[in-house]
């Protein structure tokens, strides 16, 4: 449990430098842009409605970079730790490869927080700045203080890690890295959105007959999302726990 904490606390400390400076700058340019979208006249000519486009197309682009850095961090360490000069190292560590894992979760979690919070801070602003009475808004207001949506996002954000994580020890315990992987990587998603769109549909049909055309419904299929997201994270989470420890012989 000591190993895992200091785990933990290296992988974090590895990645706050580069999420800070990246997190700082793309804060900067998305309230620059939404300050500008405020004091934008309403009516205003052709070529300034293509730049206020341009604009709230920055915010958005901005805000999803976020998250996607947020993702990229522990991925990066990942690889670092397994596929770089830092594996005879890792191997040699008294840390099984659960922990090694669970650091690499915890590590995107954290940062997972602040860039949601971030980008639907964002989002909310915009959608209000451009138009209060919007349904567009209403939506976005209620994702900023939504907790099963939140947990929603971060189950995809796990479970999509983890795949990554998974494609890459196949790809690489068959010696074939850049190849083999990007075939696995294309019908394994593939394979996992099918199955998504299809336990989807199903449950839909079922919810709607319980619950009917109602906010229920909705909390429903978020919840539905979190359970699908969370078992096929678990699943993942397995194969790479074997994988590391048949494949490579990593050991406590």
């Amino acid at each position: 449990m000591l190993n895992l904490g200091k785990l933990i606390c290296r992988d974090l400390a590895c990645t706050v430098r580069a999420v800070l400076t990246i997190f700082g700058s793309l804060a900067v340019i998305v309230g620059i842009a939404l300050a500008t979208i405020a004091h934008f006249p309403e009516n205003a000519e052709s070529y300034a409605q293509t730049m206020l486009i341009f604009l709230e197309l920055a915010v958005f682009v901005c805000s999803l970079a976020m998250l996607a850095t947020a993702f990229a961090m522990p991925l990066s360490r990942f690889v670092r730790a397994y596929f770089s000069r830092e594996a005879a190292l890792t191997v040699c560590l008294p840390i099984p490869p659960s922990a090694q894992m669970i650091s690499k979760l915890v590590c995107c979690t954290v940062w997972y927080i602040p860039a949601r919070l971030i980008y639907e801070t964002a989002m909310n602003l915009l959608t209000k700045l451009i138009n209060s009475t919007s349904v567009v808004y209403t939506q976005a207001e209620s994702a900023l203080l939504d907790p099963i949506s939140w947990v929603r996002g971060l189950m995809f954000m796990l479970m999509a890690l983890l795949f990554c994580f998974m494609v890459m020890l196949i790809a690489s315990a068959a010696r074939r890295r850049v190849l083999f992987g990007t075939v696995v990587f294309i019908f394994g998603g593939l394979i996992v959105a099918l199955s998504y769109f299809c336990i989807q549909l199903g449950l839909m049909k079922a919810f709607t007959q319980i619950f009917g055309e109602s906010e229920t419904l909705t909390k429903a299929a978020q919840l539905s999302d979190c359970v699908f997201a969370g078992s096929f994270a678990a699943a993942f989470y397995i194969v790479c726990v074997i994988l590391l420890n048949k494949v490579y012989e990593v050991r406590n």
